[in-house]
């Protein structure tokens, strides 16, 4: 944005400078085209009464000297004009660019800035499904475990050395809900740390293998393994996501990947299949463009014949 200014300001400033010398050069022109009408005035009067075939002759040349003096001025004048003009449209065509490029930062600044596929519409659908998941739990944990104290009023100190015990273990472990340890899982992938990524979501499928948040777990599971180039990996975990959770938010786009894997690994017609029922499962997802497009680029329609 400041290159472009400074490009700005440069390309006015040589104009205007461009423009000053163009109007000294004609404004000298003028003063030297007005000395010699004076001096061929005052020639012509003081040759008024005695005119010479010489006098003529230098009366015509001065003449002629004039007319070009005068053409070259127009000439000038017209170019300073069509450069002015020129100046303006560059001017007007810089200004049309530098909004367009507002935009496009303004865009950028409203985008998270990952290597994988992350947008804000799955950003806030993963962020409504992990809020929606936590209030449906009408049961708390706690997060230090319970500490089975004894009634025993006589076991006072053993049960308080065995709280003790429990509570410096637990520290060590933390329990956390669903909710939290797969809200991890997903700030490892906004901080590029994949390899933890990806352990945090296998630790989070396996701790929570009934709850809905399992279904996103997979997808972005998924997507780690793609980014890998591990294509066979990513389809075993897009299939088994999609056949475990067929409803959670990420189904759709769980088959659209798993197409894209086995194609990968060479099972073209296995993905023609994916997409065919992705289209006719989710007919009005968002991706269902994007799936007609790839099914053209898989030749699925000569396959199918």
């Amino acid at each position: 944005m400041f290159k472009c200014i400074l490009t700005i300001l440069i390309l006015f400033l040589s104009s205007y400078v461009y423009s000053n010398e163009s109007d000294l050069t004609i404004s000298q022109q003028l003063e030297r085209l007005q000395r010699e009408v004076s001096d061929l005035s005052k020639e012509v009067f003081s040759n008024s009464s005695s005119q010479s075939s010489g006098t003529n002759n230098d009366f015509v040349q001065n003449l002629s000297a004039i007319d070009l003096r005068i053409y070259d001025i127009e000439s000038d004048i017209k170019n300073l004009n069509s450069n002015l003009e020129e100046l303006y449209f560059q001017l007007d065509d810089i200004f049309n660019k530098l909004e367009n490029l507002q935009l496009v930062i303004n865009n950028l600044q409203s985008v998270p800035l990952n290597n994988i596929e992350v947008n804000t519409d799955e950003v806030s659908q993963d962020s409504s499904e992990v809020k929606n998941n936590t209030l449906s739990n009408t049961e708390t944990e706690n997060t230090l475990g319970t500490l089975n104290i004894s009634k025993n009023t006589n076991d006072t100190n053993e049960a308080a050395l065995i709280d003790d015990q429990e509570l410096n273990s637990n520290k060590k472990e933390e329990v956390l809900s669903p909710e939290d340890q797969f809200q991890v899982a997903f700030d490892n992938i906004r901080n590029k740390k994949w390899q933890d990524a990806k352990a945090s979501f296998e630790q989070f499928i396996s701790d929570n293998p009934d709850n809905q948040l399992s279904g996103s777990a997979h997808y972005w599971l998924g997507e780690l393994y793609i980014l890998e180039k591990n294509y066979r990996e990513a389809a075993l975990i897009f299939a088994e996501g999609f056949q475990k959770f067929p409803n959670s938010i990420k189904a759709a786009e769980m088959l659209f990947k798993l197409s894209q894997s086995l194609y990968q690994v060479e099972k073209t017609i296995e993905a023609c299949k994916t997409m065919e029922k992705l289209i006719i499962d989710f007919p009005k997802n968002k991706i269902i463009p994007q799936t007609k497009k790839q099914i053209v680029e898989y030749n699925c329609l000569e396959n199918n014949e």
